[in-house]
């Protein structure tokens, strides 16, 4: 507990009315403490297990680096920069129906992320997904003109 929590219960046992809130802010403030150590956890969790993926992606391992990407986005499934690096790696290897999907998934947590966008229709190339690969770098370069893919 914080010296700055203590002081508010020392004063708030002193008043009359202290015990029965005193008990209800207690548990409030326990229970706020360890959903906010889980959360704390849980993000550096995320962001270590999302470091190794680079690690591993830059080392040329994408096979290691899809499997850390995989934990890290098990632990913070909002984290879009996980799912275009995966779907990076997933390209490279070859399995461009699935970067697709990881790119996507990237696209809608963050429409804006115009590098998703990119590498979607690199991917869509791949496949001969012409049409679809001239929408998305036609967006890429909507949200970012200065892109040279």
């Amino acid at each position: 507990m914080s010296r700055r929590t203590s002081v508010i219960i020392a004063i708030l046992s002193t008043l009359s009315f202290a015990p029965p809130i005193l008990f209800g802010f207690t548990t409030a403030l326990t229970t706020g403490a360890i959903l906010l150590s889980n959360l704390a956890a849980n993000a550096q969790s995320a962001s270590t297990y999302f470091d190794s993926g680079i690690e591993k992606s830059d080392s040329g391992d994408h096979q290691g680096a899809i499997a850390d990407y995989d934990k890290a986005i098990e632990i913070n499934p909002q984290l879009s920069v996980a799912y275009y690096n995966r779907g990076n790696s997933k390209r490279i290897l070859g399995l461009y129906q699935e970067a697709i999907s990881d790119y996507s998934k990237a696209i809608q947590i963050d429409p804006q992320d115009f590098k998703s966008y990119s590498n979607r229709g690199l991917a869509k190339e791949r496949i001969k997904d012409y049409k679809g690969a001239i929408s998305d770098l036609s967006k890429a370069l909507e949200i970012n003109p200065k892109d040279s893919i």
